[in-house]
């Protein structure tokens, strides 16, 4: 009997597909809640219509993650279920009782049983049908394009770009979740031969794991057969109707993307991570440190900014020198699907209202920040240098951790306005601070957020009042700019992956190679968006070698925050004290006035305690094995080949 029926992560089969039906827009628009219909393959390639809108609906397993379709059976779903990825990393803390960060990373209980009972909940959910259909999809499209009698060769060859894009893309998120990917490079039909590999017959089913190296081979490989179909940019006259779709610039950054972490230490190494069966086969490592891969790095870098060279990706940038236009060019930058720097860009809902609540969610993101999840840091905060650039460590900067540390004091409603705003423009729109206006446009309510007695618009006595009450406060704000204003927006989207990331992939690599002047270049290219002297000016003596390192890598965190981001930089270079370093949450106490919400205190004094609620085991008992997340463990019993990650 083949095997491959019962398996659920990995069978690819067609019988028939359900696609959506004419609608009165043509393109990504499609994907708005239509109802749907089943048709045949026959049809599907029968016509060049039904053809896009099934790779459209392929375009929808994309991840996506400020959880406004979690819920739904065909999109992806976000990390951690009802939490944040960036709260189990050293920027944010989750305080809720409930969501995959408390429930299985904080406590210490992940486990390949774990994974398989609760993948929703994990980092990287392996069994999520929404991969497995966009293999499915893409694969049928790129096996049967040439079937469309009514589609041009350059239409053929962009659609099964696109196509190829995908599968690079959900095969690039196995890769840096899980190591070693298990390839499946065409579509099966039920009840063919399913067996893959050198070992056994088709009754043996074998699927095994490429290594490494291999593996990240042919993610390149998929990415470099698309780039030559696909436009650089979607050309102006087309944004109407075709923003989204994959570009050549998208394509070349997501390969910096992936040479960037295939680089880096986790497996770029002369030791494994962890000792395993999994090492052993070179499944989780190369089996050794090849510094030209850093180089390989350079060269992706040095392929997109030639072929950026017309600046059709530009960094967007400020209208003034005040923190307020560095902060809203910021926030333009991410929040705005429409931004100049956006590469990959994903969206729940391509036109559609209510995206953040209604058929699109359990827990939308704007009520999951509120109950709790993305607290920021004091070591997040005290990442954001002075609003020069300077660093706060300098004794020159003129910061005092007891004396109005975010430059926000002073202000009361109907009075003058006294806040300094003397932090890098970033750390408000990264986080709410207490003192700070939370209106998108920063002209709404003040925001109150201070720790014993007050946090504005919270009941106080409910469950997540107190939770912020003892917890300091502080919420985050990075795609949650209107605080509790209204969230249903038609613009809003996941932004995957946008043009800092290379310049700070660049610096990285340029670093990491003893080519320090060039590395500063880059990374001043970023600090410059909002102000921030360069990197020689900022700091003395001059940062070089792993200081310059170190240093690109904050960078990132600073402006890559809640993108996904930090995540993947302190599992790729192995940056063991993110897992075990003290953890702190800032407390504010109003030292002045009345704790009323109606009467407001403008002095204020501050305490930085280690987090109370949710405490993470990682402290004292951490395991390098969370660099990779497991397989689940009814995936390794089937005995198809694959092999478990070291630890699990």
């Amino acid at each position: 009997m083949n095997r491959a029926i019962y398996l659920l992560g990995i069978v690819i089969v067609f019988v028939s597909i359900t696609i959506f039906p004419s609608c009165d827009r043509v393109g990504l628009d499609i994907l708005e809640e239509p109802q749907v219909v089943a048709i045949t393959e026959d049809s599907i390639f029968a016509d060049i219509e039904y053809t896009q809108r099934l790779l459209w609906e392929s375009y929808q397993t994309l991840p996506y993650s400020i959880m406004s379709r979690r819920a739904k059976s065909d999109g992806n779903n976000t990390p951690l279920g009802d939490n944040i990825l960036e709260d189990i990393t050293d920027l944010a803390h989750n305080i809720m009782i409930w969501g995959g960060a408390a429930a299985i990373y904080y406590d210490g209980t992940y486990s390949a049983s774990v994974q398989q009972s609760s993948g929703g909940q994990s980092v990287y959910n392996f069994n999520h049908p929404a991969k497995w259909k966009a293999f499915r999809n893409c694969y049928l499209l790129i096996e049967n394009i040439d079937r469309v009698p009514n589609a041009d060769e350059e239409t053929k060859k962009r659609l099964t770009a696109e196509a190829r894009m995908i599968i690079a893309l959900q095969y690039f998120d196995m890769y840096r979740n899980l190591g070693g990917v298990p390839w499946v490079g065409k579509a099966f039909e039920l009840g063919e031969d399913f067996n893959i590999g050198d070992k056994g017959s088709s009754e043996s089913f074998q699927l095994p794991r490429l290594t490494a190296a291999a593996s990240l081979d042919s993610i390149v490989k998929y990415i470099e057969l698309a780039e030559p179909d696909l436009p650089w940019a979607i050309p102006a006259d087309e944004k109407a109707q075709w923003d989204g779709r994959f570009t050549r610039g998208a394509a070349v950054g997501l390969k910096v993307r992936a040479l960037l972490f295939g680089a880096s230490p986790l497996f770029n190494s002369d030791t494994p991570y962890k000792e395993g069966d999994a090492a052993d086969a070179k499944l989780t490592w190369y089996g050794g440190e090849d510094r030209s891969r850093w180089q390989d790095v350079i060269e992706a870098c040095d392929e997109f900014m030639k072929g950026n060279a017309g600046g059709d990706y530009s960094l967007v940038q400020a209208e003034g020198t005040t923190c307020e236009d560095y902060r809203s060019a910021f926030q333009k930058a991410y929040f705005n699907r429409e931004s100049s720097e956006v590469l990959i860009s994903v969206r729940p809902d391509y036109r559609g209202t209510l995206i953040w609540g209604g058929d699109y969610s359990n827990h939308s993101y704007h009520a999951i920040m509120g109950f709790g999840a993305g607290v920021p840091t004091d070591n997040f905060l005290r990442l954001f240098p002075m609003s020069d650039g300077t660093p706060i460590t300098d004794p020159a900067s003129g910061w005092d951790e007891n004396v109005d540390p975010f430059g926000l004091e002073g202000f009361a409603p109907g009075s003058p306005d006294n806040r300094k705003y003397n932090r890098d423009p970033r750390l408000y729109e990264s986080a709410l601070l207490n003192g700070d206006n939370r209106g998108s446009n920063r002209s709404g309510g003040w925001w109150q957020s201070y720790s014993g007695e007050h946090v504005d618009g919270l009941n106080n006595g409910s469950s997540v009042g107190s939770n912020f009450i003892n917890n300091g406060g502080a919420h985050g704000r990075k795609y949650y700019p209107d605080g509790w204003a209204n969230n249903n927006r038609i613009n809003d989207h996941w932004c995957y992956l946008r043009l800092p990331e290379i310049y700070l992939a660049y610096a990285e690599a340029l670093a990491e190679v003893g080519r320090d002047v060039d590395a500063k270049y880059y990374l001043d290219i970023v600090r410059a968006r909002v102000g921030l002297k360069g990197i020689d000016d900022a700091y003395e003596p001059d940062l070089s070698g792993q200081a310059l390192i170190d240093e690109i890598i904050d960078e990132r965190a600073r402006e890559l925050a809640y993108e996904d981001v930090r995540w993947y930089d302190i599992t790729r270079r192995k940056i063991e004290e993110a897992f075990t370093g003290e953890i702190k949450n800032v407390y504010v106490f109003a030292e002045n006035g009345s704790t009323s919400p109606k009467v407001h205190p403008t002095q204020f004094s501050y305490e930085y305690r280690p987090i109370v609620t949710n405490q993470r085991a990682w402290k004292t008992a951490f395991d390098t094995k969370y660099y990779l997340q497991a397989f689940p463990l009814n995936e390794i019993n089937k005995q198809y080949g694959l092999v478990q990650n070291p630890g699990y």
